[in-house]
């Protein structure tokens, strides 16, 4: 078992890379972004971004997560090929006649979100984004399904690197704002579907099969809900914080979630990306028994592991990512609870891979329409109570009751007997080592900062005094020590692993 999960783990980290290096500008441009926009035009932002990710939502029809698994299902590679050509051609398709619709509309959706036609040109380029964003999707999934990691990593680089430059020349340069940093996005976009295109042209054959795209539909369409309620659940708190505070408070909020939402960039979407295409095969093992439980348990270790850095250590990092502008400071607060959201976010998705594996995708949806409903009436609950501490509580509550849920339905269909007592063990400790670590607040910032190091490092070693390691557990971290504690060895080490 170890192999396999030192293989897994393996294409986790190499995925992950290539995620982060798309995702990473996101977080190295902060400081440009808070010295460039206000807090009003960075709310402006988070409202377009996430009326992009809806978008992507519906109009992607679930196609991406259909096709990973149809062309894991499929072994001959004529009709796997069939499949890939299907995909794209009628999601190409598909996305013109969707522009042709909306792009005339641009100016009555800006007046919709910003009470001005100004703004048009603003929509425009987000709908032509999202269309490629789409079609990127496509690609990755089937890069994802060859396991060719390290194409995903080039890839992923053109894509930084495009919307790193155009950022430093949009806003730095031009001074364009928002409008640059969407044009950035979709100057990106173009760029990686620009390199992919010899990869897809290899892996098509021209042979379109209306009974595939039909059962894929018929796979994908539930799928739409379910991501569209995900989304409901976890940002609909950004639209609701706009109408009852302000652009301002949104932005100041948006900071706070982009930060704690590195775990969701870093960890979850990098293990999402890695790990299911090997989960698909570990299912038809004997041996899936041992592997999905001590998978799960590593992930939220790592998990768990972030999501206290990032709280321990919210106030210092929103300090130095907005340093030349104060009023993006009070995003701190809410950094703890999002980063905490994430952690049961990761877990939820874990727990539903079995649903998506028996194709039982019904239950998706029941699942997350509930707790969107929960989310939405929360919000409206709380977020004119406690401002942006409401939503950040929100998503908290609602994510935690998904999870449950998942959990109880996946296991009807495909049980697992999980390591609930270190699970337990692992969100308890880092929420109480926190609640220490509020004590500092009051004390020098470099003595506050000395305190919450020791914390964090001291964490490891307190999960060892309550048995968290296994006697072979222990064995491999002290091999991996041995191994790697010479860095002259690790070029060498890299090239064995």
């Amino acid at each position: 078992m170890f192999k396999d999960l030192k293989y897994s783990t393996r294409h986790i980290i190499i995925y992950g890379i290539g995620n982060m290096l798309s995702k990473l500008v996101g977080l190295v441009l902060l400081p440009l972004y808070t010295s460039h926009l206000t807090t009003g035009e960075y709310g402006m932002l988070g409202y377009l971004e996430v009326t992009s990710q809806f978008l992507i939502a519906i109009l992607a029809f679930s196609l991406p997560t259909a096709l990973l698994r149809w062309c894991a299902a499929e072994k001959d590679p004529t009709r796997q090929r069939s499949i890939i050509f299907t995909t794209l051609s009628s999601s190409i398709v598909f996305l013109v006649m969707v522009n042709a619709l909306l792009i005339p509309f641009s100016g009555t959706f800006s007046n919709w979100a910003f009470d001005s036609i100004n703004f048009r040109s603003y929509f425009t380029i987000l709908f032509l984004s999202m269309s490629f964003d789409i079609l990127n999707q496509i690609c990755f999934s089937l890069i994802r399904f060859k396991e060719r990691s390290f194409l995903y990593i080039t890839v992923s680089t053109s894509k930084f690197a495009a919307i790193l430059l155009m950022n430093i020349y949009f806003v730095a340069y031009l001074n364009m704002g928002v409008k640059g940093i969407i044009l950035s996005q979709l100057i990106g976009n173009i760029t990686l579907l620009v390199f992919s295109i010899p990869f897809l042209v290899r892996h098509m054959y021209p042979s379109f099969s209306f009974r595939i795209l039909r059962e894929m539909m018929k796979y994908g369409v539930p799928l739409i809900f379910t991501t569209l309620s995900t989304l409901v659940l976890t940002m609909s708190d950004r639209y609701l914080i706009e109408y009852f505070l302000d652009f301002s408070a949104l932005g100041i909020y948006s900071l706070g979630y982009k930060m704690g939402g590195v775990i969701n960039v870093f960890i979850i979407q990098s293990f999402q990306l890695g790990f299911l295409p090997i989960a698909y095969k570990m299912y038809e093992r004997e041996d899936h028994g041992r592997f999905f439980p001590k998978v799960f348990t590593y992930f939220t270790l790592s998990l768990v592991v972030a999501a206290l850095g990032l709280s321990l250590f919210s106030r210092e990092f929103i300090v130095m990512f907005s340093y030349t502008n104060r009023d993006f400071w009070a995003a701190y607060t809410v950094v703890p609870l999002i980063s905490l959201s994430f952690v049961f976010k990761g877990m939820q998705y874990y727990f539903s891979l079995g649903l998506h594996y028996v194709k039982k995708t019904h239950y998706n949806v029941l699942i997350v329409l509930v707790c969107a409903a929960v989310s939405v009436g929360l919000n409206f609950l709380l977020i004119p109570w406690l401002g942006i501490l409401g939503a950040a509580v929100t998503i908290n509550l609602a994510t935690i009751i998904m999870a449950i849920l998942y959990l109880h339905y996946s296991q009807k269909q495909f049980f697992i007997r999980y390591e609930t007592r270190k699970i337990i063990l692992l969100i308890v400790l880092s929420v109480v080592l926190f609640l220490i670590s509020m004590l500092t607040y009051s004390l020098h910032k470099y003595l506050a900062m000395g305190i919450k190091t020791i914390l964090f490092l001291s964490f490891p070693f307190l999960l060892y005094l309550f048995r968290f390691y296994e006697p072979v557990e222990l064995q491999r971290i002290h091999e991996i020590w041995v191994r790697w504690r010479d860095p002259r060895k690790w070029t060498s080490n890299l090239k064995k692993a």
